[in-house]
């Protein structure tokens, strides 16, 4: 008895420091997410030139970011090979709550009231999922049929998805374009027309044409804010989704790994996971060219803890608190992470138009 309580008290201690590694690295990857975003304000659009790869190079805030964000990646996949996925995940939502507190001391904005119960919530909801999982039991193997299913209704729904957000982009586009180029009333024009005394009238005419144009402008920039709110929203769950199964494919990797005596396989485990990720961010950063950077991470962040949920229990038949008081204050700690998370996208502002986010390639000389 008093080696089983040993063993179980080592593997506890194993996910508490799955839970920390967890945290580290999710603020690690939002933090260094806003640096190098921070850092783009002064650097040119990313491409395959060297004056710009030297430029990103030499910017020590990009590079800050980018150590970052690798750094927060390798914590998360040293969590992950001590703790079920769908116990990282969900505590990976307080990585966000790290990065308004970050965002309030280090960038000096202010959080709201709303934003600061974001941040409690997700705080509380991380200590809730700790303190109520379950205790680790045997390794088991992952479920096949369950992975399968559950690829073949990720696959049409991302193309679905991606379907909707070609259709929210050209849209976008054809409001953008459509704000109006009216031009004003002419000076030289309205002084030939004193001169014929037809002035009054002629400013009478472009002043209804102004106003016409201005009605028009108004009702383009709220179409064009809500296409860019459904961009937001389908390219954050879509790298949220690829997110999460980066998460899965990588711990999926270390079970076979155990199960099979084939450490090999955790290689083959950790290069699948990287490309997933690969292409969650490829979506993110599309989002984030369209639309607010913190409003599409906040998406992100709630679709890749509903994925790594639902992978982890249903695909890697991961243990959930069996009691009837752990297991609800498991659920209402997942909730409050996610709602915690959600009351964080109100730090995003509205960009005005005119600003400019990247320097050409001529402004670097």
């Amino acid at each position: 008895m008093k080696t089983r309580s040993v063993v179980w008290g080592t593997a506890n201690m194993s996910h508490m420091v799955a839970l920390v590694l967890a945290i580290l690295g999710s603020a690690s990857n939002n933090i260094g997410k806003v640096m190098q975003k921070r850092a783009t304000n002064e650097l040119p659009q990313l491409a395959l030139s060297r004056a710009i790869l030297v430029a990103y190079a030499s910017s020590p805030t990009w590079r800050l970011g980018l150590i970052c964000d690798v750094g927060g990646a390798v914590a998360t996949l040293m969590a992950l090979s001590r703790a079920p996925v769908s116990l990282i995940q969900p505590v990976g939502g307080c990585g966000m709550a790290v990065l308004a507190l970050f965002s309030r001391y280090y960038l000096q904005e202010e959080l709201q009231t709303l934003e600061r119960v974001g941040v409690a919530m997700a705080v509380a909801g991380t200590v809730g999922v700790g303190l109520t999982a379950a205790p680790p039991g045997v390794v088991v193997w992952p479920n096949a049929r369950a992975g399968t299913l559950l690829i073949a209704v990720l696959v049409p729904g991302f193309v679905l998805l991606e379907g909707a957000l070609q259709h929210a982009v050209a849209r976008q586009a054809r409001s953008s374009a459509a704000e109006g180029d009216l031009p004003p009333m002419r000076p030289r024009l309205l002084a030939f027309a004193d001169g014929l005394g037809l002035g009054e009238v002629m400013r009478a005419a472009g002043g209804n044409q102004i106003g016409n144009f201005h009605a028009t402008s108004s009702v383009s920039v709220a179409a064009s804010a809500v296409h860019m709110r459904r961009i937001e929203l389908v390219a954050g769950v879509q790298a949220g989704i690829f997110f999460g199964l980066s998460a899965a494919s990588a711990r999926t990797a270390m079970l076979l790994a155990e199960l099979l005596d084939l450490p090999l396989l955790t290689a083959f485990g950790v290069g699948a996971s990287v490309t997933l990720s690969s292409v969650g961010i490829f979506c993110q950063n599309r989002g984030m060219k369209e639309g607010r950077a913190m409003v599409v991470c906040t998406h992100a962040a709630i679709a890749t803890i509903v994925t790594g949920v639902v992978a982890g229990l249903l695909a890697l038949n991961e243990a959930v608190p069996q009691e009837t008081p752990a297991a609800a204050g498991w659920s209402l700690s997942l909730l409050s992470i996610l709602a915690g998370v959600g009351l964080l996208m109100r730090r995003a502002p509205d960009m005005g138009a005119g600003a400019k986010v990247f320097k050409t390639p001529g402004e670097l000389v």
